[in-house]
């Protein structure tokens, strides 16, 4: 098999250096497939082979290669093979690794290693090494027999790093058979947090996944979006269509054309496509602003950028960041379900607790509120809260519930987010029955509640300003043990606590 000149430079530096590869271990071939050590990770004598079960090597998938005429095969010596093809990802900090494809039938105990090369169209952040394997396999059903795959990394040293991230046993390979027509894919494993910005041609556009430090951006665009700037200039296609993505408060730029051309001539005659691009969000953004400019050597320029407010997306922190654990947002979510909780992130961190002793804010309002619709019921409670008295500015308010989880018999706690609601107003709230159209049905007993408000002082400090009863919380009998006014909503009803419960002890004291 033909490798990159990376792979050959990294392979004969390699060589160079060792002048064989120790612990058994065979060096990479350029092309073809050479006969290799088996994996050695459960021999107490073979050290230098280890599993990886970080992340930093995972098969994304192979199949066998196919055509118009069916699957495609490679013949040597009179022998005709299927072609298998496949992908292997990478950790970033892994990039540039030699990386190889150990393989063998289940009914041979030779194991055979091919290289494999950087994927030459891969977007950014995709870090994908492709290889092939064909030799001493098969090309015919009743030749088949189950093929076992594993990828690693050959490392300077001899010792090789094995891919065990799905089959975590140090002896589960990836295995080929008629159960799995000889193809698999685990693209769901080892993901990197990713969010995509969707834009569709007529003019809408939508946000899935997760804009998040460390992350990736990708958005595809359709060059069918804007016609403006496109007259063929000099024989060629001269106009592009170039996105733009500026990160705050670093200042970082990133762009990319977004054309590109499916057929080789780039003439008025050849086909023009779009491409995806990816970028990776740098570590210290806590905003990002998207546009995309269209221009053509003729002059023109136009644009897309949301009418000149640009595309703009709130950076949250790393997935195990500690402003992300144990974190929602109290959101709209459709007709049938009114309030619904979302995972959050904070984008800032919290300096400093204080009680909120000067009026600060208070808790306003408190409802148990039930709907049941199509058989399915779900209960929640929600809050309201009222800014007063803010030493800054206001950045969040919130709830914090210690719950008893009915079903698995654990207590937790979860933080939930406001959303503004009206008029120096924020809702927030808590869904403590969640049942589904299966039939299940989960349960978390609320035990106790707090309130707070996040503001930032003038000197930059975050102090996070609490309602608790210093500390001993309010528990359910607070605010629904005294009397309670019921409203009406579709398919339910929601139990408001009144004037006299103990969990309005700040706004009768403000007020």
């Amino acid at each position: 098999m033909q490798t990159s000149d990376l792979s050959a430079k990294l392979y004969i530096g390699l060589v160079l250096a060792l002048g064989v590869m120790g612990c058994g271990s065979t060096p990479l071939s350029i092309e073809g497939a050479q006969q290799a050590a088996k994996p050695m990770l459960s021999k107490a004598d073979a050290a230098a082979d280890q599993a990886d079960r970080q992340c930093q090597l995972m098969l994304r998938t192979i199949s066998r290669e196919h055509d118009d005429q069916g699957y495609r095969t490679q013949c040597v010596d009179g022998s005709c093979n299927w072609v298998w093809s496949g992908r292997v990802e990478l950790a970033e900090a892994l990039v540039g690794a030699t990386v190889g494809v150990l393989y063998r039938r289940t009914n041979d105990e030779t194991w055979w290693q091919v290289a494999a090369t950087p994927l030459t169209d891969a977007v950014a952040g995709d870090n994908s090494y492709e290889f092939k394997i064909h030799e001493h396999l098969f090309g015919r059903a009743s030749d088949a027999s189950p093929i076992e795959v594993v990828p690693f990394i050959a490392r300077a040293d001899g010792s090789r790093l094995f891919d065990h991230n799905y089959h975590q046993g140090d002896l589960e390979n990836h295995r080929l058979d008629g159960n799995n027509a000889f193809a698999m894919g685990h693209e769901g494993i080892c993901r990197p947090v990713e969010a995509r910005h969707i834009f569709i041609q007529q003019g809408a556009d939508y946000l899935t996944g997760q804009v998040r430090q460390g992350g990736y951006l990708t958005i595809s665009y359709p060059m069918g979006r804007m016609n403006s700037c496109r007259q063929p200039q000099d024989a060629y296609w001269g106009w592009d269509t170039v996105a733009t993505v500026r990160f705050s408060p670093g200042g970082q730029i990133v762009s990319q054309s977004m054309r590109t051309f499916e057929t080789p001539d780039p003439a008025p005659a050849g086909v023009v496509g779009s491409r995806v691009f990816s970028t990776k969000i740098p570590t210290d953004a806590l905003n990002a602003e998207l546009w995309f400019r269209h221009s053509s050597n003729a002059g023109c320029e136009a644009w897309d950028s949301k009418y000149g407010a640009n595309y703009r997306y709130e950076v949250w922190p790393a997935v195990d960041d500690e402003r992300c654990i144990g974190i929602d947002k109290w959101t709209k979510d459709h007709s049938d379900m009114p309030y619904h909780a979302a995972d959050y992130c904070l984008t800032y961190q919290v300096d400093e607790h204080r009680n909120a002793e000067s009026c600060e804010f208070h808790v306003s309002g408190i409802g148990d509120a039930y709907m049941g619709h199509y058989g399915v019921a779900q209960n929640w409670v929600e809050a309201y809260i009222t800014p007063g008295t803010v030493p800054g500015e206001l950045l969040n308010a919130g709830m914090v519930v210690l719950y008893y989880h009915t079903n698995t018999k654990v207590h937790g706690e979860r933080t939930i987010i406001a959303r503004p609601f009206a008029e120096n107003t924020w809702q927030t709230g808590y869904q403590y029955i969640r049942s589904s159209y299966r039939g299940g049905v989960s349960k978390y007993d609320v035990k106790q509640m707090a309130f707070f408000i996040d503001v930032r002082e003038p000197t930059g400090k975050v102090v996070r300003f609490w309602q608790s009863r210093h500390g001993a919380n309010y528990s359910w009998n607070d605010a629904f043990g005294a009397s309670t006014t019921t409203k009406y909503i579709a398919y339910g009803s929601i139990k408001y606590a009144g004037g006299d419960a103990g969990i309005f002890d700040a706004r009768n004291t403000c007020h």
